[in-house]
Order: C-alpha cells, then sequence, then structure tokens
C-alpha cells in the first residue's frame, strides 16, 4: 500500500511544484518503509542558486546530454542520480568532495519521458525534473 503526503494512496504521485513530497510504503506482509525528496528546481533552462552554491542543469529538454555545472560555496559530497517516475534508478555517480564539477550525462538511450535528476549534496536530496525528448 502507498500513502502519500496529500494523503492520495496510488502508487504515483505527480509532482505539481516545489516541495516535500513524501511516500509511506508497506508491503503484503505489513513492513513499512519511508521516503522523501525535496524538489526545489523548475524544469528550465538556466542557473539556480541555492544555499550551497549555483546549480547548473541545461538543455532542458535534452536530446542527448544533460548538463551539470556545480560551484558550491564548499567542498562537499556529491552524488548525481537519474530517477524514472516510477523511482526506478538508471544513472548514478558518485564524486569526490569537491566544490566545482561539471558533467555531461548521457541520456541518449532513455525513452523520451519526464526524469528526476537527484543531486545529493553531503546527504540531502534535491531533484530537478527533466525532459528527455
Amino acid at each position: 500500500s502507498y500513502l502519500w503526503q496529500d494523503n492520495s494512496f496510488l502508487s504515483t504521485l505527480e509532482v505539481t511544484g516545489y516541495g516535500l513530497y513524501w511516500v509511506e510504503v508497506s508491503n503484503a506482509f505489513g513492513c513499512p518503509g519511508r521516503d522523501s525528496v525535496y524538489i526545489d528546481f523548475p524544469v528550465s533552462d538556466g542557473e539556480m542558486v541555492t544555499e550551497w552554491g549555483q546549480v547548473r542543469v541545461f538543455p532542458n529538454p535534452a536530446e542527448e546530454f544533460i548538463h551539470v555545472v556545480l560551484d558550491l560555496d564548499q567542498e562537499r559530497e556529491i552524488i548525481l542520480e537519474i530517477y524514472t517516475t516510477v523511482n526506478s534508478l538508471v544513472y548514478r555517480e558518485e564524486l569526490d568532495r569537491t566544490e566545482f564539477a561539471e558533467r555531461n550525462i548521457p541520456v541518449g538511450h532513455l525513452a523520451p519521458g519526464t526524469y528526476f535528476l537527484r543531486i545529493t549534496m553531503d546527504h540531502i536530496p534535491h531533484s530537478v525534473p527533466v525532459i528527455v525528448k
């Protein structure tokens, strides 16, 4: 079973804006689980200023690559991941502690649709909706 922060109970939730999204799940044996993500980036080309520094994700929509530029206020542990809308991991890269990083993430092999680029900095995840053409 599923329970989302808006009290809906379907297996998926359409993200419609910024904010914290969470889900509580349980299997047929009653074993519980919970996960959450904070959505704080728009779908756009351009630069976003976060509490950690500047983050650029472009182009969006993308065809072959998503270019990610992180220019942070200090060295941080960073994990870049891409998830489908049903939370299947399709890309993961861990970066050494860094203050600046540029990455071209290949997306040309992915089916067209909406994905989420999860940027985890010092164990705090933030997600960017990304459109693949």
